[in-house]
């Protein structure tokens, strides 16, 4: 991903299926992480000469311990969830692989305490 920009413009080189497939794969997780009656937030913003585009949902969150491993492959905070919102375990991992390729990155945070 290269990103060039002046104080109000913002070039950025990206291979648009990519990106769509990335933030597909981002949404429909938080969609299924979110209960009925929850919400999920997508914010974009410009920091420090880069895009950073935040999903956020209203979901239970991710225990401390699981944080290092949502983007491996087949990984699944909750195994026994998957029979109810399904899933194989990829979507993630497909998201991280997607955006590295067009040379950015990827993180997950959570706020607040889990309920």
């Amino acid at each position: 991903m290269l990103i060039r920009g002046e104080s109000h413009s913002l070039t950025l080189l990206i291979d648009p299926d990519h990106l769509r497939l990335a933030l597909d794969n981002l949404l429909l997780n938080a969609v299924q992480s979110t209960p009925s009656g929850g919400h999920v937030l997508v914010s974009t913003k410009v920091s420090r000469g880069e895009v950073v585009i935040s999903v956020a949902d209203s979901g239970i969150g991710i225990p401390t311990d699981s944080l290092p491993y949502v983007f491996d492959r087949f990984y699944r905070v909750d195994p026994s969830r998957t029979r109810r919102v399904g899933g194989t375990g990829l979507g993630l991992s497909i998201a991280r692989t997607l955006i590295e390729r067009m040379g950015g990155s990827i993180e997950v945070e959570v706020q607040g305490e889990l309920r």
